[in-house]
């Protein structure tokens, strides 16, 4: 990766043009087909340049998806998720985030990439921002449990999984997610989304 950027470092003029047209491309592709069906041949169809002028900077499918993602982890890894002192309106920010990150190309390419995570190939190229991601999500439900608004022994993932089935039974609707997280809040505060313990839970 870092020789990718390098290389686009150095580049002026038509060359940086190239770079842009070929990413964007890229990204295009990645949304599209993810990464199993990425084809370089379509990329350069895309961006109205040749393979072998691809190929020069990038050798292969990996760097270049590689690149995508490395375009697409900065937004991600450098927004932090809400902290507003409330559960609530810390879920409602975070899931009306990620619904208008889902609705761009970037969202619909890291979701195509998401579904391919657990090829050794894919999962090398996103799985420290997805696992730095998970523990953000995570760190939110353990605040609220700090500050008494939940049950201690409160099931983080299970409450965040509750809740992403219901926002994507109707993705993109305000109002469902409002009905969604308080919906699932009412019965973690109920103390009925709680860590298994004992043999049961091994």
């Amino acid at each position: 990766m870092a020789g990718t950027r390098r290389t686009q470092g150095i580049l002026g003029g038509r060359s940086d043009d190239v770079v842009e047209r070929v990413l964007e491309a890229a990204l295009a592709e990645v949304a599209r087909a993810g990464y199993a069906g990425f084809r370089i041949a379509d990329v350069a169809t895309q961006a109205n340049v040749h393979k072998t002028t691809i190929y020069r900077r990038w050798p292969d499918r990996a760097a270049l998806v590689g690149a995508v993602v490395d375009r697409m982890r900065q937004p991600i890894e450098q927004t932090p998720l809400p902290d507003t002192g409330a559960l609530e309106t810390d879920l409602l920010e975070a899931f009306s985030r990620r619904a208008t990150f889902g609705r761009k190309r970037e969202g619909q390419a890291w979701a195509m990439l998401l579904a391919e995570r657990h090829s050794e190939e894919v999962s090398a190229l996103i799985g420290h921002t997805v696992f730095a991601r998970r523990d953000a999500w995570h760190a939110m439900i353990e605040r609220a449990a700090d500050r008494g608004e939940i049950p201690r022994d409160t099931d983080g993932p299970r409450v965040l999984h509750l809740i992403r089935a219901l926002v994507d039974a109707q993705p993109g609707d305000a109002a469902w997610l409002g009905v969604a997280v308080r919906t699932v809040l009412a019965g973690v505060r109920a103390g009925t989304v709680l860590r298994e313990t004992g043999p049961a839970a091994r």
